[in-house]
């Protein structure tokens, strides 16, 4: 039986362009952060109670819908770990 260190190993060929693809990790994290602000905001009583249908809009769009296509970007460039992280919080 061969030893598997002599296999040859098959490396898949990268795409370029997924190599020159940016992350999405910022734009993510910043979906996450902004709408938990807001809603720390909300909770503290720092702004008025009259913007609550303005946060659960922002926060449907911006921390939800934005932090699922900056999950699958992450599945596409190769990422899977960023991939569930950002569409598990973005389909809360």
């Amino acid at each position: 039986m061969a030893d598997i260190a002599e296999m040859p190993v098959e490396t898949k060929p990268v795409n370029p362009h997924v190599a020159t693809t940016c992350t999405a990790g910022p734009i993510g994290l910043t979906a996450f952060g902004i709408t938990t602000i807001l809603l720390n905001f909300l909770n503290a009583e720092l702004i008025g109670k009259d913007t609550i249908t303005l946060i659960i809009c922002y926060g449907m769009f911006h921390g939800g819908m934005i932090q699922i296509l900056a999950g699958m970007w992450e599945v596409y460039r190769g990422n899977i770990f960023g991939g569930c992280a950002f569409t598990s919080y973005g389909g809360l």
